[in-house]
């Protein structure tokens, strides 16, 4: 499929630019369910998952409570497959392959309607994804039917690019046999993605230009994958388990390694300003104080992390799935939507 050339014929809407400029200011972090000491099912505080989540999540085997020494010994080899991996250019084997496309299909010009719905209708992934968001929550339809391109009229440039990075991103889950980064890429993908819509939700809410909060929800699990894809100094897969993630500062621990990743990844891939200063922000020695727009985006995305993982938290109770308080109409439906 010419993913490229069809977003090459997206432009951006008019007023694109201005938002991108401006601050979001309707953006609340003070809602009730991120506090962390209230009872019931736990948001997770700064988008990270809880330990229960995180083990769903990348299908860890259950095991006993871990000593911290063994999670210690586990972040000293993680720390050592980084430094050999990124050395060799081989964190994340897929992205040589999909990430110039993406890249070149963040480049608009101009578009015709009329080429883009014959674009689209020429490849049946690209239009099952078309139709997959058009009848979404995100856009209030909900299962109402339409076709292409009525698709194209209710997405525009904006929701079309949306749905071309879905489809381009996707394969970065993917992994083959039955490693245990095979075993969880469902799973990571489903939370991604799920991330991505609320993002998006949460920026057309505050009037924002919603493209790039969907990048950030999907590229931001793309850590996980290239994580579990690391081995030991002798080739095996890595030894993982839900009773290690039990250990207090185990989550932050690994968490810390996938945005290492992402921050070796990203800066590289030229996704555009404000996603490449994203990607930076994860160094170690990045700046103490962002960007306003950065900081938007990484709150954000943090935001729609945590409405993810409290989402699955209730699953995982057996706990009615109801959307917390606070949250406004439009990002309620996209939460709720199964």
């Amino acid at each position: 499929m010419d993913l490229a050339r069809l977003w090459r014929r997206l432009r951006k809407s008019p007023g694109a630019a201005a938002r991108e400029a401006r601050a979001a200011t309707t953006f609340d972090t003070t809602l009730p369910w991120l506090d962390d000491s209230r009872s019931g099912p736990r948001a997770a505080m700064g988008g990270l998952p809880s330990p229960e989540v995180l083990g769903w999540m990348l299908a860890l085997p259950g095991g006993p409570p871990a000593e911290p020494v063994r999670v210690a010994q586990l972040l000293a080899i993680l720390d050592a497959a980084l430094v050999r991996e990124a050395a060799a250019g081989r964190l994340l084997r897929r992205a040589p392959n999909l990430v110039p496309r993406l890249v070149n299909a963040l480049r608009s010009d101009a578009w015709s309607r009329r080429e883009v719905v014959e674009q689209i209708q020429r490849d049946a992934v690209l239009t099952a994804e078309t139709l997959r968001l058009a009848r979404s929550a995100l856009y209030g339809r909900q299962g109402e039917g339409g076709d292409v391109a009525q698709a194209v009229d209710l997405l525009g440039a904006e929701g079309l690019k949306q749905v071309i990075a879905r489809v381009l991103v996707r394969p970065l889950f993917q992994a083959d046999g039955d490693s245990l980064s095979a075993r969880a890429a469902p799973r990571i993908w489903e939370e991604s993605d799920r991330c991505a819509r609320l993002g998006a939700a949460l920026a057309r809410e505050a009037g924002d230009d919603s493209v790039e909060a969907c990048l950030a929800g999907l590229l931001h699990s793309v850590g996980w994958s290239a994580l579990l894809q690391l081995r030991t100094p002798a080739g095996a897969e890595l030894v993982l388990d839900q009773g290690l993630l039990g250990v207090p500062g185990a989550v932050q621990g690994l968490a810390l390694r996938r945005d290492r990743i992402l921050s070796l990844l990203l800066p590289d891939w030229g996704l555009g300003p404000l996603l490449t200063a994203w990607g930076s922000s994860m160094r170690p020695d990045a700046a103490a104080a962002p960007s306003h727009g950065l900081a938007v985006l990484t709150a954000r995305l943090a935001q729609a992390e945590s409405l993810v993982a409290l989402r699955r938290e209730m699953l995982l109770a057996g706990a009615p799935v109801a959307p917390p308080p606070g949250l406004a109409p439009a990002v309620a439906r996209v939460w709720a939507e199964d």
